[in-house]
């Protein structure tokens, strides 16, 4: 195997990480590039390179996450990658393992990632607790509500006041439910 740095990837570097994250998932980011482009820049990029060469990646968002009613730092996990021509190498395993280090050193204790193949990510201590279900449903098979209080918005990301609106709307919620929990 050829001799590699494992090193954080530069914010002049995030180029690389886009094409390694086109190339090996062929499907565009799901809220658009200007929502990947605010998660890269937030995350911690963890990559191997052969000199100026991307080879392997793995970002970790710092989130949080509530687990009856309490608050858990959280790192979560997404864009591993690695191109074909390194696969098999050992390369994931050693991003993988460097990234559980930095986030158990940065407190964040528990992680979610969405995996390509749950046996992989097994040998890293993760379990599935979750199914992903998708269902469409036709409007006109809705049952008809009539009006109800409240109002539509919608937000975007670019300025950072949607997030921070759905931020503080989860945390509110998410903190009451304790109390449910309490008393079951």
């Amino acid at each position: 195997m050829i001799a590699v740095e494992l090193r954080e990837i530069k914010e002049s570097e995030i180029g690389k990480v886009k094409e390694l994250r086109d190339y090996a998932f062929r499907v565009p980011a799901s809220g658009g590039e200007d929502d990947f482009n605010y998660w890269v820049q937030n995350a911690r990029r963890l990559g191997l390179f052969y000199g100026e060469h991307l080879l392997a990646q793995v970002l970790t968002y710092p989130l949080s996450v509530s687990i009856l009613g309490e608050r858990f730092s959280m790192g979560g996990i997404a864009y591993v990658a690695s191109f074909p021509e390194f696969r098999n190498g050992g390369l994931i395993t050693r991003l993988m393992t460097e990234s559980l280090v930095r986030m158990r050193d940065a407190g964040q204790l528990v992680s979610y990632l969405s995996p390509f193949s749950i046996p992989f990510y097994r040998r890293f201590g993760y379990e599935v607790f979750t199914e992903k279900v998708e269902l469409e449903i036709p409007s006109h098979a809705l049952p008809d509500m009539g009006t109800v209080p409240g109002r539509v918005m919608r937000l975007t990301s670019k300025d950072g006041t949607g997030i921070s609106v759905v931020r503080e709307l989860y945390n509110r919620l998410a903190l009451t439910k304790k109390k449910r929990y309490d008393d079951a």
